[in-house]
């Protein structure tokens, strides 16, 4: 659909004389009108029953400085089309901040100018949510990438937070560990966790730096000293704890999540940790299968919430 012919739901605000007016410039077969007489009232609507576009009338949004329009932007976040005949500095902060302006003799002499201006403001605010969320996506990515190039500076073992080990290292120990289980018996059990603020809001990179080093240290002083502690992909940690049995795994799982959601770090929001635990030989004594057990056990809590 071209731009000309675009149509929808619009929001008309303005005194009744203009409203009227505005209302009978419009195919009534092309678009679905709502009205409101003031900005209060269009905002109410707004939220209410969302319009693809706001008509307004320029002389009820201008207030000589402009903040009614700067509000109207800020506030309903929908493409705006100031009608007014003169061009009033708020007019023209208006125009600046993304409103499109279309001369009150222009839309009377021309009502197929007025749908075709309304038209290209959906169109453009169209564009710009798409940019905004293009741009949020590509601030995350930013994000995910710092926070690899930190696990990247940090990938040797023992370097980083205080014996908080790579991942790559820790496939090592437990590979390590489900040998020395098959030469002389006993248990083994796998940990899997990820802290993440409760609200499930993403934290920006250097808040996430600081809340992985703060769960780092967290377990290295509260572990035991046979155990070892360290990343596990991107925000994950990983636990392998020899000796321990299914109840044991349990246990650390309840301890540490104690430990993990209650702090007073006000650098950090309130916090929820999840976990998944495998034991050998009852899970099976490979390296892939004790991940796979604790992975999908961190998964179900994972959707539990």
């Amino acid at each position: 659909m071209s731009i000309s012919t675009l149509t929808g739901r619009v929001l008309i605000v303005g005194r009744d004389l203009v409203r009227n007016e505005l209302r009978t410039l419009l195919p009534a077969s092309s678009w679905d009108v709502a009205e409101a007489s003031c900005l209060e009232q269009a905002c109410f609507v707004q939220v209410n029953q969302p319009c693809d576009v706001l008509l307004v009338d320029g002389v009820l949004a201008s207030n000589g400085s402009g903040e009614s329009i700067a509000w109207l932007v800020a506030t309903l976040k929908r493409p705006l089309v100031l009608v007014s005949e003169s061009v009033a500095p708020s007019i023209l902060l208006g125009v600046q901040q993304g409103a499109v302006w279309l001369p009150v003799s222009a839309a009377r002499e021309h009502p197929q100018l007025l749908a075709a201006t309304l038209g290209q403001a959906i169109t453009r605010g169209e564009e710009r949510r798409r940019a905004i969320l293009d741009a949020t996506r590509l601030r995350e990515a930013y994000g995910r990438i710092d926070r690899l190039l930190g696990l990247l500076w940090e990938a040797a073992p023992g370097t980083g937070p205080a014996r908080w080990y790579s991942q790559s290292h820790m496939l090592e120990r437990l590979d390590e560990e489900v040998a020395r289980l098959k030469r002389h018996g006993g248990t083994l059990s796998l940990v899997l966790g990820e802290v993440a603020p409760a609200d499930g809001e993403r934290l920006p990179p250097a808040k996430a730096h600081h809340l992985a080093a703060w769960v780092a240290q967290r377990l290295a002083e509260h572990k035991r000293r046979c155990d070892v502690a360290g990343r596990y992909g991107l925000d994950g940690f990983i636990l392998v704890l020899p000796r321990a049995g299914s109840e044991e795994a349990q246990g650390a799982c309840r301890r540490f999540g104690q430990l993990l959601t209650k702090h007073e770090q006000p650098e950090l929001p309130a916090l929820q940790a999840r976990f998944g635990h495998a034991s050998a030989p009852r899970d099976a004594a490979t390296v892939q299968a004790l991940l796979r057990h604790a992975e999908e056990k961190l998964s179900l809590a994972r959707d539990a919430g």
